[in-house]
């Protein structure tokens, strides 16, 4: 299962230490707006796909509650179909 704090799904963004660092530092900034994830790792946890509307806690590098996040769109597309738009939002 994916981590939980509060009652809500917690998200985690790239490997924990320098990496996490600065993907949560782009997302607190305003220019990371979007994240991918494969498909079969939910299938993996036992997780549903994100919805519209749900809010989750965006984790620090160091597993402490950064922000909460509230998810605006959700989209499953194969690798290939991934948009430039897309891209951009991910920073």
């Amino acid at each position: 299962m994916f981590p939980r704090h509060e009652g809500l799904r917690c998200l985690e963004l790239g490997l924990p230490g320098p990496s996490a660092e600065h993907l949560v530092s782009l997302v607190l900034h305003g220019s990371k707006r979007a994240t991918a994830g494969l498909l079969a790792e939910y299938e993996v946890e036992g997780e549903e796909l994100e919805q519209v509307g749900e809010v989750q806690w965006l984790l620090a590098a160091d597993g402490t509650p950064a922000r909460r996040i509230e998810i605006t769109r959700v989209e499953v597309v194969p690798f290939a179909e991934v948009t430039w738009e897309f891209a951009q939002a991910e920073g």
